[in-house]
């Protein structure tokens, strides 16, 4: 028996942050990925962003489990 997972992991704790010029920040730090695989799944914050210039910036966070199912 082969069991196959189709299910993807589930981001929570997704929340808007505010960060001053010359901050460092761990995105992924204060976001949580679960997977009902109980194995590997990575979790990657995309977009476009600077530490050095004021704005607002968008992110999407995107996480892998181990039978390559993402979620965003």
């Amino acid at each position: 028996m082969t069991i196959v997972d189709k299910n993807p992991p589930i981001i929570t704790n997704v929340a808007d942050i505010t960060i001053y010029e010359g901050d460092t920040i761990d995105f992924e730090k204060q976001v949580s990925v679960k997977d009902d695989s109980n194995l590997e799944v990575t979790l990657e914050a995309k977009g476009e962003y600077s530490f050095q210039k004021e704005g607002v910036y968008s992110l999407t966070y995107e996480a892998t489990d181990s039978s390559g199912n993402k979620a965003s």
